[in-house]
């Protein structure tokens, strides 16, 4: 189906497959829905992933009818925020490095980003690595290597919290993300596998190989798989938060990323543009049989944190 019709079903269906007070209900059911992108004019489909049990056969037949038989529909269970399950230290500091709140256990680095009309190095990542889910405040150590890889406290200080997208518990999330300021004499490297990131986004629907370098898994790739997805459940320390316009990826062999690598930049293979902030995952749904991964559109990221590029 086309674009635009996708997107139509997507919304008409959204209400009925989706219910919030399934928040902490995951035996019954709970759907999300996206958009699984075309490999070809015109091919796109609905994408269906089941949180949990079965959803019931009527409610799914439904969907089927309604899309025509046009639906990628996956189990994809239980989806937590990608926290930690070391000597990591590493000066310049790269992507992928491990970093975290000095409250936390331990994330990774996404990218080095500059925000408007102000220059000074910045660290993207997850508002649950740099902010401890809102817990932390303007100011606040970050540290790298994080605490579980052996960070302390000013020893290992590389910058402080400066700003944050505060988690809602009880509507929806569109981003996880935070930004730290870097200390002054803290060096940096923006690349991946040796190649240097793009200053600007790309945009999610015109890219299908993607890479990224995370704390845990190191350097992965991938293909997306679903666009757009709505009504995504997540688990995070304080309870679980939905999510809307997330964007999926499997990995091309195994996961694409595990505990840890919360914060990562998912880039486009091809240009080494960032796509999405990877902040969850599950343990199952993708068609090798491993888990996929969620990312923020880094789009949004960058419009809700005010940052105007990578440096």
């Amino acid at each position: 189906m086309r674009l635009a019709s996708a997107r139509d079903l997507k919304r008409t269906l959204l209400d009925e497959a989706t219910d919030p007070s399934r928040l902490s209900a995951f035996a019954d059911g709970a759907i999300a829905l996206g958009i699984a992108p075309a490999r070809e004019p015109e091919g796109y489909r609905l994408a269906v992933r089941i949180q949990g049990g079965e959803p019931g056969a009527q409610r799914l037949a439904l969907i089927q009818a309604l899309a025509e038989g046009q639906a990628d529909v996956r189990q994809i269970g239980r989806v937590f925020a990608q926290g930690d399950p070391g000597d990591r230290r590493e000066r310049p500091v790269g992507v992928g490095a491990s970093v975290g709140h000095f409250a936390i256990t331990a994330g990774s680095a996404g990218a080095f980003v500059r925000v408007e009309d102000d220059d000074r190095a910045r660290l993207l990542s997850n508002n649950h690595v740099l902010a401890n889910e809102n817990q932390g405040g303007p100011g606040d150590e970050i540290l790298q290597p994080g605490p579980a890889d052996g960070g302390r406290s000013s020893i290992d200080r590389i910058g402080t919290l400066e700003r944050f997208v505060e988690l809602d518990a009880e509507g929806t999330n569109e981003v996880d993300a935070a930004l730290a300021l870097l200390d002054g004499g803290i060096g940096f490297v923006n690349e991946i596998d040796g190649e240097p990131l793009g200053e600007e986004p790309a945009a999610a629907d015109e890219v299908e190989a993607v890479m990224k370098q995370g704390r845990t898994t190191g350097l992965t790739h991938g293909t997306v798989s679903a666009i757009e997805v709505d009504g995504l459940l997540v688990s995070f320390s304080a309870g679980t938060l939905r999510f809307d316009n997330q964007i999926e990826i499997s990995g091309t062999i195994g996961a694409f990323s595990a505990g840890g690598d919360s914060g990562s930049l998912i880039v486009d293979e091809a240009t080494r543009r960032g796509v999405a902030l990877l902040f969850a995952g599950s343990e199952q749904g993708s068609p090798a049989g491993a888990g996929v991964t969620y990312g923020n559109s880094l789009t949004s990221v960058f419009a809700r944190l005010g940052v105007s590029g990578l440096l």
